[in-house]
């Protein structure tokens, strides 16, 4: 492993990083225009495959099990009537759905899916828990089915699914502020704690410096880890004694549109936390493909973001690690808990302790 850059050579770092690949951002994209000749007809399978892509396969997976889940439910309620009204029963054969007897059961308030919703979120709400996002999941691999099927929904289904919808999320508010028992408000991870992510940073520059580098720039960038793992090395750019990095797109703009290059300044005082420090080290470490623009790469048949979370699990559990870390250990179960700590942090070190509005502004996928 190369030997870190420290406080003092910062510029050294930064020349490295530049060398090592990184390219110049454009504000204005070029309208591509390809030869009409040379283009072929393709096949429909291409088509169909192509189509697959609109929803990630962990999504499509998340469908499935929600749709199956309401299946298994209506299979031990074969009998009631309204379970027979929108299933198929085969003699030594698991029940189906049958999707457009199911989708003209949504324009009546009497359907198995507000029933089996309802009746869930009720038993969720009595362990404390919500169960919300068990029900939208439900409500889209429905959608999916339905569309598969080529089943449409009639405008009184929709409107009646989404005012159903409301009153769910309505009733889930209602059990999170009760005064007894309230529910769980939010199943997100603890938020990192400024110590802990300075502690986790030195112990990661040490041996691994993909691990290094996409966790300090996680943070750097207040961003979910899928986002910081897919930065491109053609959106980065250097503007005076900073770097700047543009999301190619995030959660609530998938195509881009609404991101802005953010600043990434160097830590003169403390490498390991350093961003220009560990994108140095790490892009020294690498080799990177001809014509490649992923600053960081991921596994076969893995997204870098997998390889970071499966990684970064495998580190947290030795024991030499968690005997360092101590009473850190069990703080980092999910990588959202570095974006929390770092809007937390980011709102209290600020000319004006807790202002959280300025961090807000800076989130690439704010909602002010």
């Amino acid at each position: 492993m190369a030997t870190p850059s420290g406080p003092g050579n910062v510029g050294t770092a930064a020349d490295a990083l530049i060398q090592a690949g990184g390219g110049i951002y454009d504000e204005m994209e070029e309208e591509e225009v390809a030869d009409i000749d040379l283009i072929p007809f393709g096949t429909q399978e291409e088509v169909e495959e192509a189509m697959t892509h609109a929803r990630t396969a962990k999504t499509l997976r998340s469908y499935e099990v929600a749709v199956n889940s309401l299946l298994s439910w209506c299979t031990l309620h074969k009998d009631e009537q309204m379970v027979r009204e929108v299933v198929k029963i085969r003699d030594n054969s698991p029940i189906e759905f049958d999707y457009p007897k199911l989708a003209k059961s949504l324009e009546s308030m009497a359907n198995v899916y507000f029933r089996y919703t309802l009746q869930y979120q009720i038993k969720m709400n009595l362990s404390k828990k919500s169960g919300l996002g068990h029900i939208k999941r439900v409500r889209s691999g429905l959608s999916k089915k339905f569309l598969d099927n080529r089943v449409t929904m009639s405008d009184l289904a929709l409107k009646l699914t989404a005012q159903w919808m409301a009153s769910r999320k309505n009733d889930d508010m209602a059990a999170k502020t009760r005064e007894i028992n309230p529910v769980k408000y939010s199943n997100a991870q603890r938020s990192l704690p400024w110590p802990a992510y300075k502690a986790i940073a030195h112990l990661l520059a040490k041996e691994d410096p993909f691990l290094w580098c996409l966790f300090i720039l996680q943070w750097n960038m207040i961003a979910r880890v899928s986002n910081a793992a897919g930065v491109k090395l053609s959106l980065m750019s250097w503007d005076n004694d900073r770097l700047k990095i543009k999301h190619p797109k995030t959660k609530m703009d998938g195509e881009g549109k609404k991101a802005f290059p953010m600043a990434i300044m160097a830590n003169r005082y403390c490498w390991y936390i350093c961003p220009i420090t560990s994108l140095a080290v790490y892009m020294s470490c690498c080799n990177f493909k001809k014509d490649t623009d992923q600053l960081f790469s991921g596994g076969t048949g893995k997204s870098a973001s997998t390889r970071y979370c499966e990684r970064m699990r495998s580190f947290l559990k030795r024991e030499d690690i968690q005997t360092e870390l101590n009473e850190y250990a069990d703080l980092l179960k999910g990588s959202h808990g570095v974006r929390k700590g770092a809007t937390n942090h980011g709102a209290t070190a600020g000319l004006v302790a807790n202002v959280l509005i300025a961090v807000l502004l800076f989130l690439p996928d704010r909602k002010v």
